[in-house]
């Protein structure tokens, strides 16, 4: 029943959304670390999780959402497009800090936690001070939003 209820929202966000429009989304945590190093690659570390995922595209169609993070993370290796075959870039701001492209993909998640090894566009602009607090994640996708919320 789950599968043919999110069978169901996958279609109805296809009707709202056009496979033209660049739809971005939007992460947030209360609590993040990044841990790694150069030679062994980094984690982002994200808990507590807010429950939702925005969801906004381009101009100039202006459509906007909300998408579940549980099924946001839960389609993140699905499809011959999925992340695990095309990871995002995203914009990593931690702790109102300086922004950080990176590229991401998922390691682990659960209902209190999400784990993304990460690996900076841009080495030189990467450094770990400060690397803890509440972060925000702008993902650039090229997927259909998975399922929406309202």
């Amino acid at each position: 029943m789950k599968k043919l209820l999110a069978t169901a929202l996958l279609i109805l966000t296809l009707t709202a959304c056009s496979k033209k429009e660049r739809i971005l989304h939007v992460v947030q945590a209360p609590k993040s670390m990044v841990v790694g190093d150069d030679k062994k690659g980094y984690k982002l570390v994200l808990d507590e999780m807010h429950d939702t995922v925005i969801w906004f595209t381009d101009r100039p169609n202006r459509k906007a959402g909300k998408v579940f993070v549980k099924d946001f993370l839960k389609v993140w290796d699905e499809g011959k497009e999925s992340f695990r075959v095309e990871p995002p870039n995203a914009v990593l701001i931690i702790d109102r800090g300086r922004p950080v492209v990176i590229e991401m993909s998922l390691e682990n998640y659960n209902d209190e936690r999400a784990i993304f090894k990460i690996k900076p566009v841009d080495i030189k602009e990467f450094t770990l001070s400060d690397k803890s607090g509440a972060a925000t994640l702008y993902i650039d996708t090229n997927i259909v939003n998975p399922m929406i919320t309202d």
